[in-house]
């Protein structure tokens, strides 16, 4: 039998990819109103937690 590996749930980290800074921007945006419209819920702190990933990968980059 051969070792299969799933790739369900895996994920890269967000900084090794090369998305330009404007496509970033836009993703904080679009999580921020996800986040709003999420208010008072476990996705809420997702949302927020995705925007402030982009963020940092911003600032590391000197954006």
């Amino acid at each position: 039998m051969n070792i299969q590996f799933c790739k369900v749930g895996s994920s890269s980290k967000e900084s090794t990819r090369s998305y330009p800074g404007h496509v970033l921007e836009s993703q904080i945006e679009v999580f921020q109103q996800k986040a709003a419209a999420h208010e008072g819920t476990p996705l809420q702190a997702f949302f927020e937690s995705k925007v402030d990933k982009i963020k940092r990968i911003l600032e590391r980059r000197g954006a």
